[in-house]
């Protein structure tokens, strides 16, 4: 089963690669915010897949810090993408700060392998003799957390308001991107509060990836009674 989770972790990443070279051929404004979403959500995959190839506690360590810290970036370069999308003013002050915190935050969870304050790691066999590390957290993980709750929160209230304030034909553009990153909230939710031995929710970045790719990039609602080769959103 976990060779399946790397696997499966691989696919992910070669899906997100995809994506991004697919982004990269339609010269849209959009075109480079979603690449570089894509290619932190990547790097991000890839160190998932670390933790479950390395056997050794001090790269899964490594792993661990690497995925968690680009979960920021990942959730603060949505953030800009969103404004983009939705036509939403950014406030340059507060995004700047913003962009400090997730710095530090990063910076401190690099910093793991040397301080153990984020999380520790540790080992366990399963019944069938497969061996894993989970992670425990430590005290400083839950501003981690909450950090990152806060910015998926925003991005959510950013689709929202973009749903309610758009005509009913661009609403597609918002709303499968909303319902994946809710399902994968919730994914990640239960991998926490069960215990669960791998963190599967991962899975859904690929998803993302690709109605990112379609609904944000490729797709452009038209209104039938309209000139049909005219963009309405």
């Amino acid at each position: 089963m976990k060779e399946l989770y790397i696997l499966l972790f691989l696919g992910v990443a070669m899906v997100l690669i995809f994506c991004t070279l697919s982004i990269g051929k339609i010269h849209k404004p959009l075109s480079k915010y979603a690449q570089r979403l894509l290619n932190v959500s990547i790097i991000a995959v890839l160190a998932r897949a670390v933790t479950l190839i390395a056997v050794s506690e001090a790269y899964v360590s490594f792993g661990f810090s690497v995925f968690f810290s680009t979960i920021d970036w990942m959730l603060l370069f949505l953030i800009d993408f969103c404004f983009i999308y939705t036509n939403g003013k950014k406030s340059d002050v507060a995004y700047s700060i913003l962009t400090g915190v997730v710095a530090f935050d990063s910076i401190s969870i690099l910093a793991n392998n040397f301080t153990d304050n984020v999380f520790t790691c540790y080992p366990i066999i399963t019944d069938s003799g497969e061996f894993y590390f989970r992670v425990n957290h430590g005290w400083y993980f839950n501003f981690h957390l909450t950090l990152c709750y806060s910015m998926l929160f925003f991005v959510a209230y950013e689709l929202i308001k973009g749903i309610i304030h758009t005509g009913k034909l661009c609403r597609s553009k918002y709303i499968p991107i909303l319902v994946c990153l809710v399902i994968i909230v919730v994914w990640n939710a239960v991998y926490m509060i069960f215990e669960r031995k791998i963190d599967t929710s991962v899975l859904g970045y690929g998803v993302l990836g690709l109605v990112m790719n379609y609904f944000a990039i490729m797709h452009e609602p038209k209104d039938s009674s309209e000139d049909e080769n005219k963009s309405i959103c």
